[in-house]
């Protein structure tokens, strides 16, 4: 309690040197800015009339070199006397505009103090303005705080038992370290107790490991076995989780080249392939779409699709030979497909009619074609000859019309 009454007599001591220096000036600001700006003002104003002094004294110094005819000598300058003096008179109007002292009456000059009071006096001035209230306002709250330290330590004080009531707590106390004691050394007992059953702990699990070791070698082909079996289990796992990607990745592939050769992206949005009877199942906006309810174009394009689909999934360079391909399109289907062909396989076979591939579309399959073999009606059949070639092995069959034509029978 002594220290926090001698840090409260010590905080009220420099509030009240605070009090009697500066805070009287932070409770006026507005009084303190006008006198600082007279301050200012004064100063602008004596320095302007030292500037005005030292220009007159040397104005006077330059009349006299002006007014003096060989000072013109060097310019090639003739001027008269009135001229030079008209010069002079302007010269002089300038200079003393430059050094224009403020528009301030003589009356006005009230302070009339030195530079370095006028300093000490703003350094008073901002100091009142900033740190003079943050310092006051920190001693009050600082003694506030010593003020109810100090009152709840005369509380704890007051609420301080006598020597008579706490007579009973003494010697409650005393009781229960005496019982204290009687339970250490039942607690340095049971420790040494503790320790014995560890030891026959340990002694046990050795026994334990070495009964599991017998046992581990006799149950190694046991493991092997079971080994096998979940090895087994995981690569049938792994290979039916394979195979719903894949089946996944072929249906999106089927809608997306569906959809391609139709030129109608919302015709089917999806479909699904049963992974054990490798059913497909059409949907249209999530709903199921029979594929009876297909065309017989659009039919003819699913399969296309699918043939393709599988093809890109497995990456296989097997060939596509298409039967009749667009007998059962319009003409619109006819260019999706006319896209389709040259992807189709690394090696295509079209067996098309004339009225399915014209001659305006066997020309856009041009960069595409190998080889084009027109087959015609004959009157008479040909005949079949086997010619033996230079190597003697392979054998090599041409048809012969009936003008000793041959047919090539090379595959492109």
């Amino acid at each position: 309690r002594q220290e926090i009454e001698v840090e409260i007599e010590w905080v009220r001591k420099q509030a009240q040197e605070l009090a009697n220096g500066l805070l009287p000036f932070a409770i006026t600001p507005t009084m303190c800015a006008l006198v600082a700006d007279r301050l200012h003002i004064e100063r602008e104003f004596e320095q302007a009339v030292s500037a005005q002094q030292v220009l007159d004294k040397k104005f006077e110094q330059i009349a006299r070199e002006i007014s003096n005819p060989a000072y013109w000598d060097e310019f090639d300058v003739a001027l008269n006397a009135e001229t030079r003096q008209r010069l002079l008179s302007k010269l002089e109007t300038t200079i003393k505009q430059t050094a224009q002292p403020p528009q301030v009456d003589q009356d006005e000059i009230m302070l009339r103090v030195s530079e370095k009071d006028r300093q000490s006096m703003l350094g008073w001035i901002d100091k009142s303005a900033t740190e003079v209230p943050t310092q006051f306002c920190r001693m009050i709250q600082r003694l506030d705080h010593l003020e109810k330290k100090r009152k709840q330590f005369d509380r704890n004080i007051a609420l301080t038992p006598s020597d008579e009531a706490l007579k009973p707590l003494v010697e409650t106390l005393y009781e229960q370290g005496r019982q204290l004691g009687a339970l250490e050394i039942t607690n340095q007992d049971l420790l040494t107790e503790m320790e014995r059953l560890e030891h026959n702990i340990e002694q046990l699990e050795n026994e334990r490991k070495r009964i599991r070791h017998h046992l581990d070698e006799h149950a190694s082909h046991n493991r092997r076995i079971h080994l096998a079996i979940k090895s087994q289990q995981a690569l049938e796992a792994y290979t039916e989780k394979l195979r719903g990607e894949k089946l996944g990745l072929l249906a999106g592939t089927i809608v997306r080249r569906f959809n391609h050769l139709c030129r109608k992206e919302d015709l089917i949005s999806g479909a699904r392939i049963d992974p054990n009877s490798y059913k497909i199942t059409l949907l249209r906006r999530e709903q199921t779409f029979a594929r009876e309810q297909l065309s017989a174009g659009e039919k003819q394009l699913l399969a296309t699709a699918i043939i393709w689909a599988l093809r890109e999934i497995s990456n296989a360079p097997f060939p596509v030979i298409l039967d009749t391909p667009l007998g059962r399109l319009d003409s619109d289907h006819r260019l999706s497909m006319l896209d389709y062909f040259p992807q189709a396989s690394h090696q295509v076979i079209l067996l098309a009619t004339d009225t399915e591939i014209g001659p305006e579309l066997e020309q856009r399959l041009e960069p595409a074609l190998t080889r084009v073999y027109d087959l015609n009606e004959l009157s008479q059949p040909p005949r079949l000859v086997m010619l033996k070639p230079a190597n003697g092995r392979v054998l090599q069959p041409l048809l012969i019309n009936e003008s000793a034509s041959t047919y090539e029978t090379e595959q492109s």
